[in-house]
């Protein structure tokens, strides 16, 4: 009886109303924050790929295919380039240099960007992580990949995502509270 009447009061059809209208600015902003968030982030990442692509294009330039081998070693031992993803591959793909042991099947076009993931890149772990790099072909027809794992953004993407569900339930659980809460003080209101 109670909850048949809080229905059909006009007080809980414009609290509905307006916590309508706040959740759907809440979840405006919330997704707002997060595109422009994730763009920021994935552009940063493909800012610092190009700029690694290039160093190791102009040693190539300069010192050829065994420069351009020597420079991703350098960079591969130690651990030095965490996350960084390298891989320099003859004309068939074959490995020539890199912490990648194989050449990505969905990357044989002859440049580009990509994400993809790829079970070799950290094997141990339960879920292959996401991975951006660019590609191209190099004149004498090796193949060239300088990427970043870039698992970082799909983390903050889960995290917006359950802060943005968890937000809207909160609105809703508010706005049933607040609706019975007020039908039950009208009633009493009446009774006096």
């Amino acid at each position: 009886m109670l909850l048949a009447k809080t229905l059909r009061s006009s007080t809980f059809k414009w609290a509905l109303i307006w916590i309508t209208i706040f959740g759907t600015v809440v979840i405006a902003l919330f997704s707002y924050v997060y595109w422009s968030t994730a763009t920021y982030v994935h552009a940063r990442s493909d800012r610092a790929i190009s700029a690694e692509h290039s160093i190791l294009r102009k040693i190539y330039d300069h010192a050829g295919r065994g420069g351009l081998i020597a420079a991703i070693q350098d960079r591969t031992a130690g651990g030095r380039f965490e996350g960084d993803v390298y891989l320099l591959a003859d004309p068939s793909f074959a490995r020539l240099a890199g912490n990648l042991k194989v050449w990505p099947s969905s990357l044989k076009v002859s440049k580009g960007w990509e994400d993809f993931t790829t079970r070799e890149w950290k094997p141990d772990a339960a879920n292959p992580p996401m991975l951006r790099a660019t590609f191209d072909t190099l004149p004498n027809g090796d193949h060239l990949l300088v990427g970043k794992e870039i698992d970082d953004l799909d983390e903050f993407a889960k995290k917006i995502k359950t802060a943005l569900l968890w937000s809207v339930a909160l609105i809703f659980v508010l706005a049933a509270v607040a609706g019975f809460r007020h039908a039950a003080h009208g009633r009493t209101d009446r009774s006096h």
